[in-house]
Order: structure tokens, then sequence, then C-alpha cells
């Protein structure tokens, strides 16, 4: 059951953290209007930060709970 919980725990993380940093490139990716310049640089100021924080998940910053520690905790064994 807790092999079970923790290969769930695991995959939900990494989907997030997937999804949460593909919506970093999908930002840069929007076209706005040449005229709107103002919006265009708030847009690429607030992506290039977004993407300089990559999102991780761990356990007290001690290791990421993504699928990498399910091959860790096989190969422990």
């Amino acid at each position: 059951m807790y092999s079970f919980d923790l290969y769930y725990c695991s995959n939900r993380s990494s989907a997030l953290c997937y999804e949460a940093n593909r919506t970093k490139k999908l930002l840069l990716s929007i076209k706005i209007d040449v005229d709107k310049e103002e919006e265009r640089d708030a847009v690429i100021a607030s992506s290039l930060r977004l993407m300089h924080n990559k999102l991780e998940i761990t356990a007290c910053k001690l290791f990421n709970i993504d699928n990498a520690l399910l091959f860790s905790c096989y190969f422990q064994k």
C-alpha cells in the first residue's frame, strides 16, 4: 500500500512540476500587438522572472519528490 502511495505522490508531483514549468514557456509565446509595448515588456519580464525559478517539490529540501525518487528507492533494496 505504501509503495502505491509513494508512486502516486511522486507521479503527481512530477506532473505538477512539468505543467508549471511548461506554463512559463507558453507565456513567452503570447502574441501581443506591437503598439502595446508596455504590455509586451511586462509579459516578457514576468516570464523571465518565472523561468529563473524552476519549480521543484522537495521533502525539506533534502530530496526531490519525483519519478527519480521511485528509482532510487527501488535500486537501494
